[in-house]
């Protein structure tokens, strides 16, 4: 239809679906069903298109024996099922039979002997056929006027968008040249100024590099720094932890004096001796207190290397 509305001109429909069967059946191999045969067919008489070319007993498909009968018969036997088909061929019997009686009642009748009902009948009948025709004719009239009409606005609209297409293509070549004419002004200008900024970027990459030694060196001063105080802050608490387990100890051995002394057991018992008395035993206990906790001191120093690094200090 749209070759027809851009080309002017008519299109043999029949003729178009019979070469679109002819060649769908000579297109399918030969051990292949030919597909729907009554379905082509129904196309074919639909289309006025007779199957002149067939027999009634000559073989259609080769890989399976369908004759021109058999496809008939299958036609028959589909309109048969259809619900639409029965009611329209029950309706058509139907009119058959009407349309019988009606011709055998006039044969017996004499011509003479029409009613005047009978024949304004016959004229509304007539009458009704030509409005009915008359009112088709002016359908197809105006859907052939909203036809022409419909055509020329899409020539128009044709027109217009064929002239903006080539407005467009223009105003874009136009656009592509003035950017190649600025990219080569670039191009031809940018060689002083990429070698400056190529002169630049050594520059910053050589200062980068040495800011990044100077970090490297600065980093491993850190590290040195952290490492010594690391060492200097376990040396200080070794020596706070030793000296605050003497000083718990010397504060244990100075309660028990003052227990002794401040006791009332010499009081009570006279055989229990007095400080003074039992001075030298306890003077010997502290002395081997303190000898033990300087080993002990002096143990640990020698473990985590203290005690070398005093003496060659």
């Amino acid at each position: 239809m749209i070759h027809c509305i851009m080309k002017g001109g008519e299109i043999d429909v029949g003729e178009t679906i019979a070469k679109n069967i002819i060649n769908i059946a000579e297109g399918v191999q030969k051990d292949s069903w030919l597909g729907y045969p009554s379905t082509i067919l129904r196309l074919c008489e639909e289309a006025g298109v007779p199957l002149k070319e067939f027999d009634d007993t000559e073989i259609i498909s080769p890989g399976k024996p369908i004759t021109k009968r058999l496809m008939e018969y299958v036609t028959m036997v589909q309109l048969e099922r259809q619900p639409l088909a029965r009611r329209k061929r029950r309706k058509e019997a139907r009119q058959r039979e009407e349309q019988e009686e009606r011709e055998q009642q006039e044969d017996r009748e004499e011509p003479s002997a029409l009613s005047v009902n009978q024949l304004q009948a016959a004229l509304e009948g007539i009458s009704g056929q030509y409005s009915k025709i008359q009112r088709s004719q002016d359908e197809q009239a105006q859907q052939q006027r909203d036809l022409w009409q419909l055509m020329d606005q899409q020539r128009g609209t044709q027109a217009q968008w064929m002239d903006q297409q080539r407005k467009y293509q223009t105003h874009m070549m136009e656009l592509q040249q003035e950017q190649y004419t600025k990219m080569y002004e670039a191009i031809n200008n940018s060689t002083t100024e990429y070698e400056r900024s190529m002169n630049k970027v050594i520059q910053e990459q050589f200062q980068l590099r040495k800011e990044q030694a100077q970090q490297r060196e600065l980093l491993q001063r850190m590290d040195d720094r952290q490492d010594k105080l690391y060492r200097e802050f376990n040396e200080n608490r070794m020596f706070k932890e030793a000296r605050h387990r003497d000083r718990i100890e010397y504060d244990m051995c100075t309660q028990e004096k003052l227990s002794y002394i401040c006791g009332t057991l010499p009081v009570l018992n006279s055989k229990i001796q007095t400080f003074n008395e039992a001075h030298k035993v306890l003077e010997e206990q502290e002395i081997s207190r303190v000898k033990f906790n300087i080993e002990r001191l002096k143990d640990k120093m020698v473990s985590s290397g203290i005690w070398r690094k005093m003496e060659e200090g």
